[in-house]
């Protein structure tokens, strides 16, 4: 049977929502502002959730509406959502990552028993894990831009 929710899980979450929150959304706003397209994804992807806090029997219904596990669930969205927004650009444009990054944190997460201290160690996490990828780029765009060209000889 947990092969066929894995299964289930990539299919019928991550696929289709990175798809259009990364592939198509994020990707039309981006040609204007990276910026924008980050912040615009991420909203519109934390009030795509909103709804499951309503619906008995899901994950979010449990949490329960305003509660501190809901401010927990709205921060890992937030942070997910940035996470991901840059792995699409690092990707090359690829689905692939944020389709990755997705899975595996509903994988985690359905496996895994969640208290409050696991919540905030979550958030940590995710914070250390986008503050690196920033900084990384930042590095790695300011190496490039200070870097000298080295010509190419050719050996004949």
């Amino acid at each position: 049977m947990g092969m066929i929710y894995g299964f289930f899980l990539l299919f019928f979450g991550p696929i289709p929502e990175e798809v259009g929150w990364r592939g198509i959304l994020f990707n039309d706003l981006n040609k204007k502002s990276f910026k924008k397209a980050q912040i615009y994804v991420m909203a519109i992807w934390l009030v795509w959730h909103l709804p499951l806090f309503f619906i008995v029997g899901t994950y979010q219904y449990k949490l329960g509406i305003l509660s501190l596990e809901f401010l927990f669930f709205c921060i890992n969205i937030i942070l997910q959502s940035f996470i991901m927004g840059y792995l699409f650009i690092i990707g090359n444009k690829n689905i692939f990552l944020p389709i990755l990054f997705h899975y595996f944190v509903n994988l985690l997460g359905e496996m895994l028993n969640k208290s409050t201290m696991s919540e905030v160690l979550n958030i940590g996490l995710y914070g250390i894990l986008l503050l690196s990828i920033i900084l990384i780029l930042h590095l790695s765009s300011t190496t490039k831009a200070v870097s000298p060209q080295v010509p190419h000889s050719r050996n004949k």
